[in-house]
């Protein structure tokens, strides 16, 4: 849910192993299928019944098996550095037979045509695996590829701010852990692991070089965007934005 110090490899060193990969993503993020429920309804207010839209980090196939099979005029293009988080998302493709309505490429969005243009756009928790100078280029990369006013839906891992949230605190910062740590085992993730987990994260979260929510706003005015404007936030630490 963090943003560690140098971005992470998938297919050199995976943060977790694949085979567990769609557990542990469901178990550490809360509110994972209701955010992605929100950013399905916001697509669907366009008003577009052949939405393009490009999908950045769509290892794994989520947008792709959330987003398309109720849309059957929506395209996506997804784009992800990892070979095998990209045999995750194909095997979605695969087993809905949505291969005409998907393009991905491995790499980055940098490799994208550059007369590419899409309708929408998401980067849906990818953010915080980037340190800030790699982020602002993902986002300046992002608004190049988007039609004129065309929207990105922003979901990153934050870390608190302290004027909100007072996580030296020892009692609220235990409310929280056991809310988080109650979260994953109702979801199916092993306590052992997800206590470990827990305190991982939120040692993470303690580091100066993550990112507070209003950096990351910052970051979106850099990149020349208009404005962030947060739809969903969950423990403080979790942040959605419409991004235009």
């Amino acid at each position: 849910m963090t943003q560690p110090s140098t971005p992470v490899d998938f297919d050199k060193n995976p943060p977790m192993p694949l085979d567990a990969y769609e557990q542990t993503v469901r178990g550490v993020n809360i509110g994972y299928g209701l955010t992605f429920q929100l950013t399905e309804s916001f697509l669907r207010a366009l008003g577009k019944p052949d939405l393009h839209i490009l999908v950045v980090g769509v290892g794994g196939g989520a947008e792709v098996e959330r987003f398309l099979p109720h849309n059957p005029g929506w395209k996506i293009t997804g784009v992800d550095p990892s070979q095998q988080m990209l045999a995750l998302a194909l095997a979605k493709v695969d087993r809905h037979k949505l291969a005409d309505r998907v393009t991905f490429l491995q790499g980055t969005i940098e490799q994208l045509e550059s007369e590419a243009r899409f309708d929408a756009a998401t980067c849906l928790y990818v953010l915080h695996f980037l340190p800030d100078d790699a982020k602002l280029s993902l986002l300046r990369s992002i608004k190049n590829h988007l039609q004129p006013g065309a929207p990105l839906y922003l979901i990153s891992g934050v870390r608190p701010d302290a004027a909100e949230i007072d996580m030296a605190n020892p009692t609220l910062n235990a409310d929280f852990q056991g809310a988080w740590q109650q979260y994953g085992e109702s979801m199916g993730m092993p306590a052992e692991r997800m206590a470990s987990t827990v305190a991982g994260l939120t040692e993470q979260m303690s580091r100066p070089q993550t990112a507070t929510a209003a950096r990351v706003q910052e970051l979106v005015h850099e990149a020349g965007f208009t404005y962030a404007t947060p739809f969903c936030t969950i423990l403080g630490s979790m942040y959605c934005w419409v991004v235009r």
